[in-house]
């Protein structure tokens, strides 16, 4: 054996080592990829399908939490707003003390009515006056001492219809609708974001899947050429190529499995249980919906009518 054919050797050798100190190096990496990647803590089994992302949404999501909070506090608001027109019962009291005829006597009336407020700004009482002591009642006169009360007063100008307590009832109103309208705009924001992240995560995952099989399948191929190369079959060179292969499609490997990692911290974003985020379980990958076909026109145009 000459030194051509020794060196050719050596090198051959140093590029299987070479390969098999990578192939431990990245099969450590990959174990470590899935460990971050742990299955979260929900207790719903089967595949973490698009239904099931909505709902946990709905359910647990701070944000929507938060906008509800306001809309409670919006509510809250508007009872206050509607207790500056809620009916008052009075009872009234008054006394006086004269001296006639060398006598002295207490006489008074005691009022009990009940007085409404309209938003708009009228008011009106109704209610029954009672005389106390030698009292007579000049008009509309019950037993000589006792009166009916009825009244009603509208405001004139500013007071009318523009009232501060009717402008804090508008202002309460609008107040609670901008709240529902908040609660709708920030579901429909979450769950367009939490579809969107799912479908990202499971291609991501998919596509990691692919490159792992592509990777088995150079490594599969980097042997093959190893065993042709030492019954002399296949030169050499093809080795050192199919050895540059299979560390080309490690790292892709190494990149769609970070990919998915990312995918998936971004998807643990919409995924709340209590008060922590939960990173979904690789092993629940649903399958991609099956494609629909395209509406023709003249369906599209009824949606949109319909719409």
């Amino acid at each position: 054996m000459n030194y051509e054919d020794r060196g050719t050797m050596n090198t051959s050798l140093i590029m299987k080592m070479l390969a098999a100190v990578m192939l431990m190096v990245f099969t450590g990496h990959f174990v470590w990829a899935d460990d971050r990647l742990s299955p979260g803590t929900t207790d719903v089994s089967g595949p973490l399908t698009e239904d099931l992302v909505l709902r946990m949404v709905e359910e647990s999501h701070p944000l929507l939490h938060g906008t509800r909070t306001e809309q409670v506090a919006a509510r809250g608001k508007l009872l206050k707003a509607l207790g500056a027109f809620e009916p008052e019962l009075v009872n009234d009291w008054e006394l006086e003390r004269l001296v006639k005829d060398g006598s002295t006597k207490n006489v008074g009336f005691n009022d009990t009515f009940l007085e409404m407020r309209h938003p708009w700004g009228p008011r009106a009482i109704v209610g029954f006056r009672a005389g106390i002591g030698e009292v007579e009642i000049a008009d509309l006169g019950i037993n000589k001492t006792n009166q009916p009360l009825l009244g009603i007063a509208f405001p004139l100008l500013r007071g009318f219809m523009i009232n501060p307590e009717h402008a804090e009832l508008e202002r309460a109103e609008l107040a609670g609708e901008q709240a529902d309208i908040a609660i709708l705009q920030t579901r429909q924001d979450l769950f367009l974001g939490a579809a969107t992240q799912l479908w990202d995560w499971v291609a991501a995952w998919k596509v990691a899947a692919f490159q792992k099989r592509a990777l088995q399948v150079a490594e599969d191929r980097a042997t093959q050429v190893e065993q042709r190369a030492e019954a002399g079959a296949v030169p050499l060179l093809e080795v050192v190529e199919a050895n540059e292969a299979v560390q080309r499609r490690k790292a892709n490997v190494i990149g769609a499995m970070r990919k998915a990692e990312q995918e998936a911290l971004k998807l643990s974003l919409f995924l709340w249980e209590g008060d922590s985020a939960v990173l979904p379980d690789p092993t629940r990958i649903p399958d991609f919906p099956t494609p629909r076909s395209v509406p023709f026109r003249e369906a599209m145009e009824e949606d949109k009518r319909i719409a």
